[in-house]
This record gives C-alpha cells, structure tokens and sequence, in this order.
C-alpha cells in the first residue's frame, strides 16, 4: 500500500514538473500571462506581492498608521470656535452619525464619546485613501459611501489635520530601503550600461558625448511625486503614487513609493529606472532644448517618417512602428500641424515636435532601450539566479501594470502592457536566452540600432482621439 501511495505522489510529482516545464515554454510568446497570474512570483531578488500579501501588508500598516490620523482628527473635533464647529458637523455628517444621541448631546461625556467614534471613522477613511491613491495609478478614487466625505474634504481645517497626521505617518509608509537601493546602486549601474550602449550606437561624437553627459547629469529625486515641485513638501498622496516619472526641465526622474510598497523585484526597478532615464534622449526630448547639439530640421518635412529619419535612433523607430514589433501609434503630420495651430490660437503654444504630442513613439524608445540594459544587468549583477528566477524576474517587470487604466477613447501615450513586455521586451534575443526560450516567432521582429527595418509600417491613425 505504501509503494501504491508512494507511486501516485511520484506519478503527480512529475506530471506536475512537465505541466510546469511546458508552461515555461507557452511562457516565451505569451509572458503576460505569468506576469498578470495570481499569487506571487519570486524572482531571487524580491517579489511583486499577490493582492492578498498585498492586502494583509496594507492592513498591517494601516493599523500602526491610525493612532495618529485618529489624534489628529479628534483634536480638531474637539475645539471650541466656530471654525471648529462647522468642520465637527461636516465630520459627523460623513460619519453619518447626525442621528446618534450623543453627537446630538451638550453633555461632556456624550461628545466625548462622539468626538472619539467620529475621529475613528474618519480616520479610517482617511488611511483607505492613502492605498487607493497606490492601487489606482492616477484613476478616480472612490470608496462605498465616499460621497459623504466631499464636503468634508473641501474644508480647510480637515486638510490641515490631515496634513499634521500624514507628515507624522510618511516615515512608516516609505520604503525607505528600497529608495536608497535605487539611488546608490541601480541608478548607477543602469546609467553605466546607458551610457555603453549610446557609445557604441551613436556615430556623431559631439551628439554621442553629449548624451553621454545628459546621462550621468540624470538625477533621482526620490519615491514622492511631491518632489517634482521643487518648492513642496513631501506629501503623502505623492508618496503613494504607483507610478514613474521623467522630468525634462530637470532632467530628473521620479519612482513612485506606490510601485515599491507593492513590489520588491530588482527586475522592475531596473527595468523602469532604464525607461525613465532612457526619455532623455527619446524623439521627443532629444530635441528639446535649445542648447543641446541636435536638433529637428522642420523644413519641407510632409511627413512624420521624414522627421524620424533625422533621428540617431532612426533605425529603432521605423521598427518600433511595424506590426512586427510593438506597432507604435502616431497621427499624420497635417493632423498634428492643424491641432498645433489650434492651440497657438488659443494662446497655447505646443512647439514644433509631434513625437511630443500623444505619439507612442516616445514611450515604446524608452521600453526598448530598457529592454537593452535588463539582460545585460542581469548577466552582470544577478548571475547566480535561476532560469525560473530570471523568468519570473522578466514576468515582474510589468507585473504591477496588469491593472492599468483601460485607454480613452481607445488610445493611450503607452502601448499596451501586453505588447510592451511580449513584442519589446521579450523580441530581444538575449533575454530569451536568459530566461531559455528560443528565437522570436516569425512575425515578430527585433528592433536594432545595426539593421535597417524590413517589417511592415503601420499607417497613421485617425484624428479622431489624438489630443
């Protein structure tokens, strides 16, 4: 009976490793389905959190945030003035608790009582919002019964409680460790590589230096999005924001705490660090200042493809607009011309650049050249992973983006996550190799500096949603 028992195991065990090697290997042209599983994948150098680690970190940390938001709420509650009193009734009223006795009762015990319950509820309003900012990526907010607290929230005394709790709170939030990781180690480590790969592929040396320099001047302001105002304080909705940012009047990039309060993967951080130093030099802001030694020649241009090939990166984005890469969108220049006229009419100069107006160009540059730095960081900084390991490094990548806004009006800046991890990222040969899959199928292409494109152009796309 034992050896009967002992068979079924095995005989389970090993169809469990084949169904899971054969997964591996439906996983190199479809890599989105790892990356948006459920559960969570560890990838040796941390992990993107399943929704319910995910929900039991942000239960744990609400708890040690409330004492303070409830303090704060409760000495506002319990002034005296007038101020006070009106933001007391639109407490009680987001609380809904205008019918409850003792928020109705002069006795000292009884507001006591309310002051406390009130305090707690809106609280644990408060401390909701401060993840759903996180969970939302810039969508609408809303919570059941949300609507109650409007009024609240448009009151000045509240936001001044709310305020005094999060500058007390934004120290627990923070992944502070995270933070510095990625300003002392993969910032530097990402820029070397940067910098490698513009060496070798740009052949004008003044443009190639230059960049060069564009690259190490690249600062890291940090995990709040508070700090792109250089004149705000740290806030904590900017601290919880999921998301990335590259500022070119600064020539600074931003990494939402948001995306590392939910993910801890070395893949990801390398991989978005590489994209948001790489809009640098994407075709948008390559040209974007005045000082800086490229720049468009706008004369007898008719077309967009005219202006890309002026590009140092030309080869890359004739390839990135194939259908045998990612397909990256753009409008017709006459388009772009009437809505630049348009705006210049109405006092609102948008300059002379259409990469820098809802064309996806900019943001599939800066996934391929992310794409470029992941493999090779890999070899050189985690080489004693896995294959799994780096498979599921690779999967995590866009593991937080499988959630992401549904476009309006059926377009977005950025292609979609799917094609962004399958038709960029995963096109490039040494990654495949990496994780152990073979060559891209044929209808996908991989986009290089060194070939010209032989894929098939997708044409402009209509007006109708672009700006």
């Amino acid at each position: 009976m034992k050896f009967f028992y002992f068979g079924l195991l095995f005989a389970a065990l090993s169809a469990f490793t084949n169904f899971a090697q054969a997964s591996a290997e439906d996983y190199c042209d479809s890599l989105s389905r790892l990356s948006c599983s459920p559960g969570e994948l560890n990838d040796g150098t941390g992990v993107a959190l399943s929704e319910r680690d995910y929900q039991a970190k942000v239960d744990s940390v609400s708890e040690k945030l409330m004492p303070a938001y409830e303090s704060a709420f409760l000495k506002m509650l319990q002034e005296s003035d007038t101020e006070s009193q009106v933001v007391r009734a639109l407490a009680i009223k987001a609380a809904q608790q205008n019918a409850s006795s003792d928020c109705n009762s002069q006795d000292q015990k009884d507001q006591k009582n309310c002051n406390e319950r009130v305090a707690s509820m809106v609280a644990s309003n408060a401390v909701k919002r401060i993840f759903l900012v996180s969970a939302s990526q810039g969508a609408p907010i809303d919570l059941p019964g949300d609507g109650n607290y409007d009024e609240l929230r448009a009151n000045a005394l509240y936001w001044k409680s709310l305020s005094e709790a999060n500058t007390q709170s934004l120290t627990v939030v923070s992944e502070k460790e995270l933070d510095q990781k990625i300003r002392d180690v993969i910032t530097p480590n990402v820029k070397e590589i940067l910098i490698e790969k513009v060496t070798n592929s740009v052949s004008n040396v003044v443009l190639r230096d230059t960049l060069v320099k564009k690259i190490q001047d690249v600062r890291y302001l940090g995990n709040n999005y508070s700090f792109l105002n250089k004149n705000m304080a740290p806030t904590m909705d900017g601290l919880m924001v999921g998301s990335e940012n590259y500022s070119p009047d600064q020539n600074a990039f931003i990494f939402g705490n948001g995306f590392l309060f939910k993910s801890s993967s070395e893949f990801m951080m390398v991989y978005f660090v590489a994209h948001e130093i790489a809009h640098s030099m994407d075709p948008c802001n390559i040209g974007a200042s005045k000082d800086f030694p490229f720049e468009y020649d706008y004369q007898s241009v008719l077309k967009v493809e005219d202006l890309e090939k002026q590009n140092p990166f030309s080869n890359v984005i004739s390839c990135l607009r194939t259908e045998q890469s990612v397909g990256a969108k753009y409008r017709k220049y006459d388009d772009f011309l009437s809505f630049k006229k348009s705006m210049e009419d109405a006092g609102l100069p948008v300059g002379n650049n259409p990469f820098c107006i809802h064309d996806q160009i900019t943001e599939s540059f800066a996934d391929w050249m992310a794409g470029e730095v992941l493999p090779e960081y890999v070899v050189r900084h985690f080489s004693a992973l896995s294959q799994s390991q780096r498979l599921n490094g690779y999967a995590n990548t866009t593991r937080l983006m499988c959630k992401a806004i549904a476009p309006q009006n059926g377009y977005d800046d950025h292609p979609d996550t799917q094609a962004r991890l399958e038709r960029i990222l995963m096109a490039n040969p040494k990654s495949r190799e990496l994780v152990g899959c073979g060559p891209p199928r044929n209808d996908l292409h991989y986009c290089s500096m060194g070939t010209n494109c032989t894929g098939t152009r997708l044409p402009a796309t209509p007006e109708t949603g672009a700006y």
